[in-house]
């Protein structure tokens, strides 16, 4: 057997819970009963390890099920989703969806969001470094010119949406002091995740600041997005987004228009 062939065979011992005739002889000579239990304890080390990084990047849809209920989800993704990669930060990207489509969290249809809001956090953590521009870097602008400019973002932003308050949700299930969800959990919430430093940043929007982010990471000028906002919502104010805009960091670099 060749080396290729005793790792295909064993993977597929560590998902099924089973091992072919040809990995068992290309082990030590144990007994049948000690070889089973010796590959017993060495599969559920492997995926308590795979569960317990999935738990680290995942903390809050973790604390809102409990630690007995996401090691059962866990399992069961890890299951049919062994990890392809060597690098631990990369479990998990698509646990969100299947989260979505797990029949026994149907119950909790938030649920799949908070962890797109977790993953978010995850990655923004881990994204590539990259300059953020100052809010000085806009004052050497026309506002003109401004107003046309497209921006390309930070690598580390991600706009998550959501039907149910997954802001509120995710940052009470991050929340060390005990308390009690008193927000109505089926209203629409946004999040914006950001990275322009060390720390990561996540801010929840209005329904106006959602619909001008959205346009802005779509590739929209300034002016264009402003619209979105106000299109949206009668309460969006173009001054305090563009401030916000500006204060959060959020812009990597300013492509400005060649005429005006």
């Amino acid at each position: 057997m060749t080396l290729q062939e005793f790792q295909k065979q064993f993977t597929a011992h560590l998902i099924e819970s089973s091992h072919a005739f040809g990995v068992e002889h290309a082990l030590c000579d144990y007994p049948r009963e000690e070889l089973d239990a010796r590959l017993a304890i060495y599969r559920n080390n492997v995926f308590r390890g795979l569960i317990d990084t999935l738990g680290s990047h995942f903390p809050a849809t973790k604390n809102l099920v409990g630690d007995t209920y996401f090691d059962a989800i866990g399992k069961a993704y890890l299951e049919k989703n062994i990890p392809q990669s060597a690098a631990s930060t990369a479990l998990g990207e698509t646990f969100p969806a299947f989260i979505r489509t797990f029949p026994p969290v149907k119950e909790l249809p938030y649920l799949a969001d908070v962890a797109r809001l977790d993953w978010a956090y995850h990655n923004a953590y881990h994204a590539r470094e990259a300059a953020a521009l100052e809010p000085t870097a806009f004052q050497l602008i026309h506002p003109d010119a401004l107003g046309k400019a497209k921006f390309e973002l930070h690598p580390s932003c991600k706009l998550i949406q959501s039907d149910y308050a997954v802001f509120t949700l995710w940052e009470f299930a991050r929340d060390s002091v005990q308390k009690t969800l008193e927000d109505d959990i089926e209203q629409a919430q946004a999040a914006l995740v950001l990275r322009p430093d060390a720390e990561v940043n996540v801010y929840h929007l209005t329904a106006g600041l959602t619909a001008f982010f959205d346009r802005l990471i779509d590739g929209a000028a300034l002016s264009q997005a402003l619209a979105a906002g106000l299109d949206h919502s009668d309460e969006f104010n173009p001054s305090e987004a563009v401030a916000f805009f500006v204060n959060s960091r959020i812009v990597h670099r300013i492509d400005e228009p060649t005429q005006l």
